[in-house]
């Protein structure tokens, strides 16, 4: 966790598709909606920024 509150995962796509048992394209899709909601920033091999009670409540939505 950074000094602001935010997390950083170092992960690529394929290797969370991977772990999650489910299609690359779909990670990519689901990762790309969460960064345009603000939620957290992609860049290669790492999602950083990532606004963790953000996040919860909006999957509770």
């Amino acid at each position: 966790m950074t000094d602001d509150g935010r997390d950083n995962l170092t992960i690529t796509h394929d290797t969370l598709s991977i772990e999650l048992g489910t299609a690359r394209e779909v990670i990519s899709r689901t990762l790309k909606s969460l960064e345009k909601e603000g939620l957290l920033l992609l860049s290669r091999g790492q999602i950083s920024h990532i606004l963790r009670e953000d996040l919860k409540k909006y999957i509770e939505q």
